[in-house]
């Protein structure tokens, strides 16, 4: 992909993520790849239906990484740092509901550390 424009990168990875939709640990792959690359992929560049992208293992993947984020922003937010260890705590987390919850339940603590080092198994 040297020497390709924005624009041909972005056409050549909509290509492969279409022939990758065959073979979804590939997807996995090919996003690792490109994480890097300086192209922004939308959801509404890729052609499938909706019913397939909520099943599209990329797609999953960047709303878990989402609320991951959203998750140490909200740590952030309310230390103004974030503990070390914690970050890669957050993101051994997989399931996106229990994400969304231990947001809620941050947002309404008042012993945020204390919350942190007992949900996430810091001492």
């Amino acid at each position: 992909m040297e020497g390709m424009n924005e624009g041909e990168r972005k056409d050549y990875i909509m290509k492969l993520l279409t022939v990758f939709e065959l073979r979804p640990k590939l997807r996995v792959r090919l996003s690792a790849e490109v994480r890097h690359m300086p192209i922004v992929v939308r959801p509404e560049d890729i052609n499938l239906s909706e019913e397939k992208m909520k099943k599209d293992i990329l797609y999953n993947v960047g709303l878990l990484k989402d609320a991951q984020d959203a998750v140490l922003t909200v740590i952030e937010g309310r230390l103004g740092y974030v503990l070390e260890g914690v970050e890669d705590k957050v993101r051994d987390i997989r399931d996106r509901e229990y994400l969304h919850n231990l947001i809620k339940r941050l947002v309404g603590t008042e012993d945020v550390l204390g919350f942190i080092r007992k949900e996430l198994g810091l001492i």
